[in-house]
């Protein structure tokens, strides 16, 4: 059956009175095959260039409507991705801002400190925390034990070597580590540079923590050379400095210790 929207009461000519240059018709399904989902033809009638679109209304859709479908729905799952993944940087970026605010919080008072108690100029105190958590960190100690011992060893003085041979920060004495010498040496480094000095008081403190299964006390007194003095005069001093150094410090938050990684979502955008 054909509608045809028209405003003429008969088709007896070929003409047609529409003023429409495009006239839409629907055709029953028997009319056309079943598999044909649309149909455009384009009809000169009666010598007037009238566009007829003939649709037919197939309830077997052509499988090129399932691939447009699966497209749109693809998009779609892209696009919820793309949210995820931009939810997930910024969380992961507000969690490494807030961890780091706490160090930076933490580190300023540790300066301050030391500052205050040293007479260390600031910017090299902020330098010396810095450094001294490095190296804390590369050989898994405590940075500010680490920063009581240069306390209790040179007042954090970088360039001090005692009467016996104990060389910078953490007054290293070499003939009793060689070997750590030796590597520093192979490395470019130096014992009077803070850094490497520092690295290498880290290591000689991991390494009696561990002889002394992390008793901090007996390997403070390994570390002083004074393991046989029962009193632990050389611990008690350098807790006591850790004590008045690590007083109400802030804690650091449990989060990511670097900024977001970058997502392949993201970088395909």
């Amino acid at each position: 059956m054909l509608r045809f929207p028209l405003t003429t009461s008969s088709l007896k000519r070929p003409r047609i009175l529409a003023t429409s240059l495009a006239l839409p018709l629907t055709i029953s399904p028997p009319t056309y095959p079943r598999r044909l989902t649309m149909l455009a033809a384009a009809l000169t009638l009666a010598g007037m260039g009238t566009t007829v679109l003939i649709q037919h209304a197939d309830p077997n859709p052509h499988p090129i409507h399932g691939w447009v479908q699966t497209q749109v729905h693809s998009q779609e799952a892209d696009d919820r991705s793309r949210v995820l993944a931009l939810a997930e940087q910024a969380a992961w970026q507000a969690a490494f801002e807030k961890r780091q605010a706490a160090l930076e919080a933490r580190r300023q008072i540790l300066a301050d400190r030391i500052t205050a108690e040293y007479q260390v100029a600031p910017q090299a105190a902020s330098f010396l925390v810095r450094e001294s958590e490095r190296a804390a960190a590369q050989h898994h100690v405590d940075p500010v034990l680490l920063m009581a011992i240069v306390g209790v060893e040179s007042r954090f003085n970088p360039y001090i070597i005692s009467s016996g041979g104990a060389v910078g920060l953490v007054q290293m004495v070499p003939s009793a580590h060689p070997a750590k010498v030796q590597e520093i040496k192979a490395r470019g480094g130096s014992l009077v540079n803070p850094t490497d000095n520092l690295y290498a008081g880290a290591s000689i403190l991991a390494d009696y923590l561990a002889l002394n299964h992390g008793n901090q006390v007996n390997a403070l007194q390994q570390y002083n050379g004074a393991a046989k003095n029962g009193k632990a005069t050389y611990a008690k001093k350098v807790l006591g400095v850790y004590s008045r150094l690590s007083n109400h410090l802030p804690s650091i938050p449990v989060g990511p210790e670097g900024p977001p990684p970058l997502l392949a979502a993201l970088a395909r955008a």
